[in-house]
């Protein structure tokens, strides 16, 4: 009997998910009855859950009382699930039984997922009050006859749920199904659809039913309409519907807008983000490699993408080029006002979002601006004349509702009376009315985000428009309740038709004469107000893309009559920042030439000023030597100069008490930096790529408020001054490729802020003792740090490291105390050729899920390395010998491993363990690349020469239930450039098919190290439990290929299948190994005329493994042949034992096939 068993009871109830998302606080609420399970089962499953990223509420307060802490109930409400813990005396507290049916109210009410939990108990005896929770109650009958009945009924339905019946065995186990289990339940990304979705289930409805979700085939539909008819909330609502069915989902907000602004890279990201989910993102560069590793994933996984909002073809070129990226039975949803780019994308299906009807349209309206579904007998008439003016169009209803609501008659017909004077029924008008209820301030803030703000940062605007005075957290409030933007993700958005509208606001005064207006954004706009000169005193906000600049602007000294200009953004349109990030240096200097040459269009005299009222400035390039010397930032809040010409950022002092932001990243004359002290409250300081700097002012350990201080790239930088220390609020401190940075201060450990500490490629040589004191420290990269040689001891005092990367210095071996790191995560020191010794006492690293130790000297690894319980993904690549490997390992990566032991049995070892502990593991979760002169397993018995092969399957595969999956592997020949193999799994017969893929990389180039290219064995695992039920029984064949996808005409030399059995084990081990002088390393192979090559010789030593072959080809040294007439024949050496007389085969009912286990 398992140890833990997950069931649905006969009498289960269930209960429909709300269609609108609610917000929550929580993941998970944790229900528990203290004194049973508070400090071992319970606290267990709370930090496993945190571990899983799910956000969980627990109660740790002893509790006291008689009736419920109102803010318990409040955490249920704004959890998304309750975990129940249902332990011998769960029923005798009066407060667990009041929050579990608090806990049952909110899964009928609002779509609350229930998981019970019967630890040590019997769900017979909670689902009918027996036992101790008859005992329970019996004590109750006096006193609480009123609640007993609410609290039988939620006790009865919650043990009618599914969920984990928890007997004996390891809890460490149990809870990681478990956490496993609520993960996938919870891994769907809601999104916020809105509120009032009047009219949205018929056209939800239309759309699902062009999606096809019966095929398996892929499908794209594009939905098309004109701006505010509700695109995108239909496309939200089906995301939410349906995504949950998908392996990976992602929804892409703002295309257009995303693509103009910041071009494609920032959507790869977000989108790599998405179908990669648990996964660890990769850093990647450049948009053609992202668009190819996009690509590899997609072909491999059945998935769900909204592109919403895309205008131009151009902006899928590099995101989904065509319906050839996708997997099978995938879904794709295309949102646009442009029916052209569906038709040119080739879509299956369209649909167009038709206006809302006029009972629809009165219902949404009614909503917004009397709170209720129809409109009141008093307001009847007018209503219906608003209702007729919008026509149908979802966002002016919800903008003229808004701007009703609570108004009395006279103002409705006031209001009306304006819209009567304006005939054309323009949808900017409309939206206009909202405008006008605004106060001054408002207005301003409106306009500033229509023109100048759309996109940005909450929060970044928020500074800024403080620094106005604007009062911006009341002012932006105020907007989204208006509907006039929203804020989802933490975004200033604006619909399309809004911002047009509230430029018109700005332009309708004198439409042809731009010199008047408030705001300029368009550089042809900005060009005529210059040669027009007069009325310019009053622009407040200038945002220029001078790539956009036709012609050399000769009067920049005009910006000086501006006098109430508050934000000025003279930008190129390269993104300096991602750009940068690129690791080529022909690139950087690229981007570098074309903001310098859009820069040249903008000269600046002797005599240029700023005005005083700028509260922001950005100049991309900017061209002087310094500030000017009347320049007067009293007001200024940001200061962004990047790529420009400063030598030092102003003579003499200046009063900048209000700057919090100052970037002067890629300035590369900048030598040295004027004293801090008149930057009391500064924040952030970038100083990325200043080539020339030779040192940081001392004065800027006065900076208390600064939180990230970003040198990186900064070649002359030597040292910092011994005041870094003083930075109490310092949390990101990046010296990354300051080439000659040889020391740490001493005392930097006073920094009890810092959590990123990035000393990646630098001449360090070591770190102080008082590194240890960085308790807050949770990243540290040191890698490419040529001369670092050593971790101080005290490296082990930080608790909260998460990631420790010391890839390629010259650190001999870490202190001891690197195993009490005990929150690290990953721990990566590949490609450290001195490293030869891993501490012997690593178990206290529990978190650690990663290790990487490729191309290292490494001799052995430590007995306890078999105590990393949590680690999954183990590299060592091209090192000599290791015999130890944890249990929990999914991915081995050893491609080019030395060692002379049996790397199979340790892999198989690794794998039987997630073979037989779940039944509920990924497609191509389990994985592995071993060096083929380690000893080929036995059962990869490779069935065919070439990178092909097709086998047919037993009958009755599919039924036997030790039957787990297959095993498909290969072996190819790698080069220095590393590998790019596909796996393809193809099941067929009877006119069904099903195919899946996978990818597997690596780019270590560890290969440069040998004379003569290596073969390398690939092993990946695919599980019985992927292949849909409905069609298993139909297939009748198998095949697999390998596909080399870097091009490079890599030689895939074997390939081969497996099934695997988990049957009678006898204690034997499941693998063979092959000596090193043995035929083609052990294993077996016929060629076209029937001989059989590479048989092994010395084996008898070894007991027949417990694994079914597929084909012709057995384990130990020997081939199983047909004869003409079918009959099998066993070819071997007479020095084996007799293998047929083992009692431990098992027979499946295949003709002419016999399956060995």
């Amino acid at each position: 009997m398992a140890s833990t068993s997950s069931f649905r009871a006969s009498s289960s109830s269930s209960s429909s998910t709300p269609s609108i998302p609610r917000t929550t606080t929580y993941d998970v609420f944790l229900s528990f009855r203290g004194e049973d399970t508070r400090y071992n089962f319970t606290d267990h499953l709370y930090s496993a859950l945190g571990r899983r990223g799910i956000r969980t509420f627990r109660d740790d307060r002893l509790r006291r009382g008689e009736a419920i802490a109102p803010e318990l109930l409040k955490a249920i409400e704004e959890s998304r699930s309750s975990v129940i813990v249902f332990s011998e005396n769960y029923a005798h507290s009066r407060w667990c039984l009041d929050e579990l049916v608090k806990i049952m109210e909110c899964h009928k009410d609002l779509g609350h997922d229930v998981f019970p939990i019967f630890y040590h108990v019997d769900p017979s005896h909670v689902r009918k009050q027996e036992g101790s929770f008859g005992e329970a109650f019996a004590g109750y009958e006096e006193n609480w006859k009123d609640k007993i009945p609410r609290w039988r009924t939620a006790l009865t339905e919650a043990a009618n749920l599914t969920g984990w019946h928890l007997l004996n065995g390891y809890e460490s186990n149990q809870i990681k199904e478990i956490t496993n289990s609520i993960f996938r339940r919870l891994k769907c990304k809601r999104l916020d659809a809105g509120a009032n979705l009047v009219g949205i289930d018929s056209r939800v409805k239309e759309m699902i039913l062009r999606l096809h979700m019966e095929s398996s085939d892929v499908r794209i539909v594009g939905i098309y309409g004109v701006g505010g008819i509700g695109k995108t909330t239909i496309a939200k609502v089906i995301y939410n519907k349906l995504s949950c069915e998908f392996e990976c989902m992602s929804f892409l907000e703002d295309i257009r807008e995303k693509f103009n602004t910041q071009g494609v890279s920032p959507l790869q990201n977000q989108l790599l983000d998405d179908i990669l989910m648990e996964e660890e993102s990769q850093n990647i560069n450049g948009v053609g490699r992202k668009a190819s590793v996009i690509e590899a994933i997609l072909l491999v996984k059945r998935a769900f993408i909204v592109l919403d909002d895309v205008d131009d073809v151009d902006q899928l070129e590099y995101l989904l080029r065509n319906r050839g990226w996708l997997g099978k039975g995938s879904r794709v949803i295309i949102t646009t006002r442009n029916k052209h780019v569906l038709t040119h994308q080739e879509v299956d299906d369209l649909y167009e979002v038709k206006e809302l009807n006029s009972e629809e349209a009165c219902e949404l309206f009614s909503l917004y601006a009397f709170k209720q579904n129809l409109p009141k007998s008093d307001y009847r008439n007018l209503a219906y004349c608003v209702v007729g003016y919008c026509q149908g169009l979802p966002l002016a209803l919800k903008v003229l509702g808004s701007l009703l609501f609570n108004k009395r008659i006279p103002q409705w017909e006031s209001e009306l009376n304006k819209l009567d004077k304006e005939p054309e029924m323009k949808i900017h008008n409309v939206l206009k009315r909202s405008y006008d209820g605004l106060d001054r301030t408002g207005k301003n803030i409106f306009l500033d985000v229509a023109c100048f703000f759309k996109g940005e940062d909450r929060d970044f605007v928020s500074r800024i428009l403080d620094g106005c005075d604007f009062h911006a957290e009341r002012g932006i409030r105020n907007l989204n309740d208006l509907c006039l933007i929203t804020l989802p993700c933490n975004q200033i958005r604006m619909h399309d038709l809004i911002q047009h509208m509230g430029r018109e606001i700005v332009r309708e005064k004198f439409p042809d004469e731009p010199n008047k207006w408030s705001r300029l954004w368009d550089t042809c706009d900005f060009e005529r107000a210059l040669t027009a000169y007069e009325g310019i005193e009053g622009i407040e906000t200038i945002s220029l893309d001078l790539s956009k600049l036709k012609r050399v602007c000769s009067n920049s000294n005009v910006f000086a009559k501006m006098t109430r200009l508050r934000l000025l953004k003279v930008h190129s349109s390269s993104d300096i920042d991602s750009m940068y990030k690129v690791i080529f240096k022909d690139n950087e200097e690229k981007v570098y030439d074309v903001v310098m040459k859009n820069a040249s269009k903008m000269p600046l005299g002797q005599g240029f000023k700023f005005p005083y009222e700028l509260r922001y400035l950005r100049w991309d390039g900017y061209p002087l030597d310094f500030l000017p010397s009347n320049f007067d930032g009293g007001k200024l809040v940001e200061l962004h100069l990047n790529c420009s010409n400063m030598k030092q950022l102003w003579q003499g002092n200046k009063d900048l008490e209000r700057l919090k932001v100052l970037d002067l990243s890629y300035s590369r004359k900048l030598s040295q930096m004027s004293e801090f002290s008149s930057m009391p409250n500064l924040e952030r300081l970038f100083l990325r790529g200043c080539v020339s700097l030779i040192d940081i002012h001392p004065s800027v350990g006065n900076m208390k408020k600064l939180t990230i201080l970003s040198l990186r790239s900064c070649d002359k930088l030597k040292n910092l001054p011994d005041s870094i220390r003083d930075l109490e609020s310092l949390e990101i401190l990046d010296l990354s490729n300051c080439s000659k940075f040889e020391k740490f201060p001493e005392k930097g450990g006073n920094m009890k802020s810092l959590m990123q500490l990035y000393l990646v490629n630098t001449a360090i040589k070591d770190l102080p003792d008082s590194i240890g004191d960085l308790e807050s420290l949770d990243i540290l990269k040191l890698s490419n740090c040529s001369k670092f040689e050593k971790l101080p001891e005290k490296v082990g005092n930080m608790k909260s490291l998460g990631l420790l990367d010391l890839r390629n210095t010259a650190i001999k071996d870490p202190p001891d105390s690197i195993g009490d790191l005990e929150s690290l995560v990953i721990l990566d020191i590949s490609n450290c050729s001195k490293f030869e010794k891993f501490p012997e006492k690593v178990g206290n690293m529990k978190s650690l899920k990663r290790l990487y130790l490729e191309n290292t000297a490494i001799k052995d690894l430590p007995d306890s390395i078999g105590d990393l319980e949590s680690l999954e993904m183990l590299s060592l690549s091209n090192c000599p010998k290791f015999e130890v490997l944890p249990l929990s390992l999914k991915a081995i990566d050893a491609h080019l491993c030395t060692s002379k032991e049996d790397l199979s049995r340790l892999l198989w070892l690794c794998h039987r363990n997630w073979l037989k502990s779940t039944t509920e593991f990924d497609r191509w979760q389990l994985s592995a690349f071993i060096p083929e002169s380690s000893g080929i397993p036995e059962w990869i018995t490779y069935q065919n020469l070439g990178s092909e092969v097709t086998e047919k399957l037993p009958i009755n595969w599919c039924e036997d239930p030790d039957f787990p999956g297959f095993v498909l592997s290969c072996v190819y020949r790698a080069d220095a450039r590393g590998h790019k193999l596909m796996c393809e799994l193809n099941l067929h017969g009877n006119g069904f098919r099903f195919t899946d893929r996978c990818y597997y990389a690596c780019w270590c180039g560890c290969h440069v190290n040998f004379k003569y290219p290596r073969d390398v064995v690939c092993v990946c695992w695919y599980p019985k439990t992927a292949i849909p039920e409905e069609h298993r029984h139909k297939y009748t064949h198998i095949s697999a290929s390998f596909i080399d996808r870097c091009l490079l005409n890599r030689k895939i030399k074997k390939c081969g299948i497996n099934i695997i059995f988990l049957g009678d084990q006898r204690n034997h081990m499941p693998m063979l190994e092959h000596p090193q002088n043995s035929g083609d390393n052990g294993s077996a192979l016929q060629d076209a005329n029937g001989n059989v090559h590479g048989a092994n010789q010395d084996d008898e030593h070894y007991h027949i493994p417990t694994l079914g072959l597929l084909g012709n080809f057995h384990d130990n040294g020997s081939a199983v042949l047909e004869d003409t007439l079918g009959n099998r024949k066993r070819r071997r050496d007479d020095s084996l034992p007799d293998v047929v007389e083992e009692p431990h085969y098992k027979r499946l009912g295949a003709p002419n096939t016999d399956l060995l286990l």
